[in-house]
């Protein structure tokens, strides 16, 4: 473990993937400390890989992404260079959005006020993005989103 965070950490954790596990799902993001950017991949319930990087780059995801197995999908911010580390490590990947992060950028568009009719019904749209759970209520959130673009843009 690099000593600059050894006082971080409670435990040592592992970053050896196994690089023949295949897993249906993995979630990808970065969290900034005044170390760097801590890049993590990591399935419903454990750390897949770690990576301290300066920044959320395409290089920085590639070398969190090397050494693990192409997953059926990724679930990301919307960052480009995860996006782009992804489309290059692993093409037949299915890329997800990550609904909170969708959230919040309509949030940060709209605030969580919203004054304008049109903001508060797409703000109201994105707050029911993390309860749908089943291809009905995504279907009706769809219809919802494009009845929204009918009357607002």
């Amino acid at each position: 473990m690099d000593r600059r965070f050894a006082s971080f950490w409670l435990i040592d954790v592992p970053n050896t993937p196994d690089p023949n596990r295949v897993y249906d799902q993995i979630f990808i993001d970065g969290t900034y400390t005044d170390a760097g950017c801590l890049l993590v991949a990591a399935s419903f319930d454990h750390v897949i890989a770690w990576h301290w990087a300066k920044g959320e780059s395409a290089h920085a995801y590639t070398q969190l992404l090397r050494g693990i197995a192409e997953p059926l999908c990724v679930v990301l911010d919307g960052g480009q260079g995860a996006y782009s580390a992804i489309k290059a490590c692993w093409p037949n990947t299915v890329i997800q959005r990550c609904l909170v992060h969708a959230q919040r950028v309509i949030r940060r568009y709209t605030t969580a006020r919203p004054r304008t009719d049109a903001g508060k019904a797409i703000y109201a749209l994105a707050l029911k993005l993390t309860t749908i759970t089943n291809l009905d209520q995504a279907r009706e959130w769809t219809l919802h989103l494009h009845d929204f673009e009918a009357s607002w843009v």
